[in-house]
């Protein structure tokens, strides 16, 4: 972006310079040669100084939110928009004023006429006075953007965004182990070939509908076309005109160059296919929200953690970032997964999806933070309030299957915390968080009385 825009502003100037060539010398100020020199060059020199400044501020806060909160929150810095105009807006205008310099003239006793792009410099000095007014607007946004609950709520909405982009359906009974089986089965008949990562790195996507017209390209230009296979793997086909696929990777897991990406049947298929099952998992240097979810969760509970820590000493933080992850959580809770198991029995094709389960999001969100915060009452008060808030939407929505791993996971915490703090009224405020969770699975789902008491007693509210 920032380079867009400066070179934007370049076009700019050699477009404007061939105006003030090709028409009458215009101008709101009357400006010899010097003068236009003059102006320029003090825009150009100031705006550099500026751009300077401002990159210093950005490098300063990227510092602070490194080491302060988390490092993973500073690609959220980086996609900054505001930031990336101001930065190309402070080097497109000073190239565009050093444009505009060179094609100032003064004549002489040559014949060289004298020549001053009116317009040109007008606008240079309509820039000038722009970048001033971005600079303030910069320096405010930064003072805002450094800020804990900022950071905090910027990652819960790409998170609660990312939730409603992955998981769009509502929440529907799981099918059971029939993708297990179907595994068993292949295998039974056929040992796979496996494809291998070809780098470390974390999986930022995996493209499945791309993975399946490739391969489904490539079998048709090899002339297997489908002949009568069977999509689900059973005895009714022929397993030789079906492509199977196992992918054993999801987004934000890190492969190596020895993880096994994905297992392929049959056999028979040649590199080119391989190639294609490799280029659907598309591998990168960070993890990115986009297509994981669950990197939301992890940025909050690594500043709650962090916040905790005693060299920060900051449980407020940790309380509002426990809230933020409770409202990931619910909004989770009565979201139905995506099919592990994904036929196209039109390109004769069966893709077996590797996905983060329930259990996998709860333990991320909420145990770890638990293990770390078990000597502080007021953390562990909340954490089992937006359990309770969890389970809650997990019986509104019928997914009672997945109860289980939210009390066990309020168990752990609140038996801990109990052991581990040092007064009798600490201990009676966990059990009494610890006794409204446990009382959840007997609510009817209906959005009953006690689903609208406030979670964790004393701790009616994200920020405690």
């Amino acid at each position: 972006m920032p380079g867009a825009v400066a070179v934007l502003f370049v076009v700019l100037a050699v477009v404007l310079v061939e105006v003030d060539v090709r028409t009458a010398e215009f101008s709101a100020f009357a400006v010899g040669p010097d003068a236009a020199r003059q102006i320029l060059s003090a825009i150009a020199g100031s705006l550099i100084t500026v751009a300077g400044l401002a990159f210093s501020i950005t490098i300063v806060s990227l510092q602070l939110v490194s080491t302060q909160y988390s490092p993973r929150a500073l690609r959220n810095f980086l996609r900054d928009r505001l930031n990336q105009i101001v930065a190309g807006v402070f080097l497109g205008t000073f190239a565009y004023c050093l444009l505009v310099l060179s094609t100032v003239r003064s004549g002489g006793g040559n014949g060289d006429p004298e020549f001053v792009p009116g317009i040109s410099v007008n606008v240079g000095i309509g820039m000038a006075v722009l970048a001033l007014a971005l600079l303030l607007v910069f320096i405010h946004h930064m003072s805002q953007a450094i800020q804990v609950t900022r950071i905090t709520a910027e990652i819960a909405r790409s998170g609660l965004d990312a939730v409603d982009r992955l998981y769009p359906e509502g929440y529907r009974k799981p099918p059971g182990e029939h993708w297990q089986r179907l595994i068993e089965t292949w295998t039974d008949a056929e040992d796979p070939t496996l494809v291998y990562a070809r780098r470390p790195g974390f999986v930022a996507s995996v493209g499945v509908d791309e993975l399946v017209e490739a391969v489904s390209r490539r079998e048709k230009a090899a002339g297997n076309g489908i002949r009568g296979s069977d999509a689900t793997g059973g005895r009714g086909g022929s397993h030789r005109d079906e492509v199977r696929v196992d992918l054993r990777a999801t987004p934000g897991d890190f492969v190596t160059a020895q993880t096994v990406l994905a297992a392929v049947w049959p056999s028979r298929l040649g590199e080119e296919e391989y190639s294609e099952v490799r280029r659907a998992v598309v591998i990168a240097e960070e993890r990115d929200i986009e297509h994981d979810a669950a990197y939301a969760i992890r940025q909050l509970v690594d500043i709650a953690l962090r916040a905790i820590s005693p060299a920060v000493n900051d449980p407020t933080t940790a309380v509002d970032c426990v809230g933020y992850t409770q409202a990931i959580m619910e909004r989770i809770a009565g979201r139905d997964l995506p099919e592990r198991v994904r036929t196209f029995p039109d390109a004769a094709v069966t893709v077996i999806v590797r996905r983060r389960e329930f259990d996998d999001l709860v333990e991320e969100a909420f145990a770890e933070l638990g293990r770390y915060a078990d000597k502080d009452p007021r953390v562990v008060v909340r954490l089992l309030g937006a359990l309770e808030r969890t389970a809650d939407a997990l019986v509104a929505a019928g997914a009672r299957e997945r109860l289980p791993v939210v009390m066990e996971t309020a168990d752990g915490i609140g038996q801990r915390a109990m052991a581990e703090v040092e007064t009798d009224h600490d201990r009676s405020s966990i059990s009494e968080a610890l006794d409204r969770v446990r009382r959840v699975q007997a609510r009817r789902g209906d959005g009953g009385a006690d689903s609208l008491q406030p979670p964790g007693g004393r701790e009616s509210s994200p920020g405690g």
